[in-house]
């Protein structure tokens, strides 16, 4: 595989090409099998919250201080970016949109509106586990991961993802209803939704 890919021409040219491909193609997968099958799910949820948190800090860093510090770090790590739209100097280090009416953060995306979908999961993704927080998680901590990623979508600007994130929030909390509140909901959604 590595000596088709570096000799296949515009798939790499060298073996950093080919080592980067393989790295963004195939370690995350091979990451989540490995973690799956040897690691237990509350130290997985565990960690991703500690990680979800973390790039929340650098939202709001990026946010307030108006530059992509973090983008501007991987585009000076892989010199073969520089020159790309990505991470080139079209406004990836100043604040995305800054000349419109307001600031959209994108931290480690290309576009705000790829860290909103990328936010609204991981938000749909703790948001199922709110149920069974108190039995194998610490509340508060749940609703802080919560919140944090809540304001992050905000701070990303993308309205699909506020609109997923609400989505997901009705579904949940309409699932969780006994029976006869549940069918009330639904037929509410449905007369707003058509009026």
């Amino acid at each position: 595989y590595f000596v088709t890919t570096y000799t296949n021409g515009d798939g790499g040219h060298d073996y950093y090409e080919v080592f980067r491909y393989c790295f963004d193609k195939y370690l995350p997968m091979f990451a989540v099998f490995i973690c799956a099958k040897e690691v237990e799910e509350q130290r997985i949820v565990r960690i991703l919250f500690t990680f979800f948190l973390i790039y929340f800090g650098f939202g709001l860093v990026e946010y307030l201080l108006n530059h992509n510090y973090i983008r501007e770090a991987i585009a000076t790590a892989f010199p073969s970016t520089k020159a790309k739209d990505m991470f080139g100097p079209a406004g990836i280090t100043n604040g995305f949109g800054t000349s419109s009416w307001r600031t959209r953060i994108s931290i480690t995306t290309k576009h705000p509106t790829v860290l909103g979908a990328l936010l609204s999961t991981m938000f749909l993704f703790s948001l199922s586990y709110f149920k069974d927080a108190k039995e194998k998680f610490n509340i508060h901590r749940e609703k802080v991961v919560l919140a944090a990623l809540l304001i992050t979508i905000l701070l990303s600007g993308s309205r699909t993802s506020m609109g997923c994130a609400f989505l997901g929030c009705v579904i949940y909390f309409t699932n969780s209803l006994s029976f006869r509140k549940k069918l009330l909901a639904i037929i509410t959604y449905a007369v707003l939704a058509v009026s």
